[in-house]
């Protein structure tokens, strides 16, 4: 196994040979490389085609990094929402806003699914059913 791995890398070392497999297609890409690349060994207007250019804000870099310390601010962190953990079988699956898979959204303008909080259960906001559930389960008891 020794020899084997020291004959490969002197031959790795030596001119490809013409009859060698793939040869011919190694050196087309040699060529095609060699013949579009700049000095990076990048093809500089291939790459820019590949974005689109947006003129944007500067960024206050303290700013900036006040936001990420602080992490990301919730939507439901606000104290004007209802958010509750509901069975998803019991109000969303059979609620006329539930969107049509594969998406899985309230298409109620007022309320939200917030999260999947496990295979069973969603955090939603602003849901006037399940509300209107609490309501009903309040004045029973």
């Amino acid at each position: 196994m020794g020899d084997d791995s020291i004959e490969a890398h002197e031959s790795a070392s030596e001119p490809e040979r013409a009859d060698a497999p793939l040869a011919g297609l190694a050196a087309d890409a040699r060529r095609r490389s060699a013949s579009s690349a700049g000095a990076d060994g990048v093809d500089d207007s291939s790459v820019e085609s590949l974005f689109d250019h947006e003129a944007a804000d500067a960024v206050d870099a303290d700013e900036l990094w006040d936001q990420l310390e602080d992490g990301p601010t919730r939507p439901d962190d606000a104290t004007s929402r209802v958010v509750r953990e509901v069975s998803k079988a019991t109000y969303c699956h059979t609620c006329e806003y539930f969107s049509q898979p594969p998406a899985f959204a309230c298409e109620r303008e007022e309320s939200e699914i917030l999260e999947l909080t496990s295979l069973e259960t969603v955090r939603v906001a602003d849901c006037p059913f399940v509300s209107a559930d609490e309501a009903l389960d309040t004045h029973s008891s």
